[in-house]
């Protein structure tokens, strides 16, 4: 029995961002329904803090999969972006009377998972799909006249 080969996942992460973990996840989700060149011209035009961190990790990701593995940018989606609570800073303010308000600094880790797909010139898939419609028509327009005859 053959195995089906799985398509190769590259991984990236950056941890402790000194982010809060919704912060991210709001601009995760913008970008997760993109392919990854799109994705990243979409994150140039977010004005967020958190943008330009799952930038940096996009980008890491990418020259992880071409220094580890050879595969080339345009072969690569992205699969998943998974954003987690990292540890809390926790401060105080002092504040009058001699109380004080607690102050937490959150973090959150960004983890990047793309995926190796094999996508053809556009053009080139165009055609081929075009010609393969046209040979089908043909068949079975060649299977009608067979099966009037009879």
């Amino acid at each position: 029995m053959k195995q089906k080969s799985l398509p190769r996942q590259i991984k990236a992460r950056h941890q402790s961002a000194r982010i809060s973990a919704s912060k991210v996840r709001l601009v995760a989700k913008m970008v997760k329904e993109y392919e990854l060149e799109e994705a990243l011209v979409k994150l140039n035009f977010i004005h967020k803090k958190a943008s330009h961190l799952i930038t940096k990790v996009l980008e890491s990701a990418i020259a992880n999969a071409q220094h580890n593995f050879g595969i080339s940018a345009d072969n690569l989606m992205i699969r998943n972006i998974e954003v987690g609570e990292g540890p809390t800073l926790k401060r105080y303010r002092a504040r009058s009377r001699g109380m004080a308000n607690k102050i937490n600094k959150r973090t959150c880790h960004i983890k990047v998972i793309l995926e190796e797909v094999q996508i053809r010139k556009s053009k080139e898939a165009k055609e081929e799909t075009k010609e393969g419609k046209n040979i089908e028509k043909q068949k079975n327009e060649n299977d009608e006249a067979e099966i009037r005859k009879k």
